[in-house]
């Protein structure tokens, strides 16, 4: 998910709510060591600065409703917008989480 801003884990409160760009509530919490999770999803790579944002790695893909439009192919067909994201699910070998229902 994105969210309009950038979400640093020291700055997070538990409790703290946000709404990802997609319309999708997010609650954020944290556990007595500090480690921030995401709708009840801990996570693992907290705090990737990149160009463009913070990225927060967790342990688990949300499902979404299906949609019209295969993610992998809307993310290369907007690379200009998405170009950080890409790399950092390509990196990991996580791009093709995004393929398929």
């Amino acid at each position: 998910h994105v969210t309009n801003g950038a979400l640093i884990s020291p700055f997070i409160k538990s409790g703290d709510n946000e709404v990802s760009l997609g319309g999708t509530n997010l609650t954020l919490t944290k556990d007595g060591a500090g480690a921030v999770m995401v709708n009840g999803v801990k996570v693992i790579l907290p705090d990737v600065i990149v160009t463009n944002g913070v990225v927060q790695g967790i342990d688990f893909v949300f499902n979404v409703p299906a949609a019209s439009v295969n993610m992998v192919e809307y993310l290369l067909k907007n690379s200009d917008k998405f170009s950080d994201l890409t790399a950092a699910l390509t990196l990991g070998g996580l791009l093709s989480a995004l393929e398929g229902p």
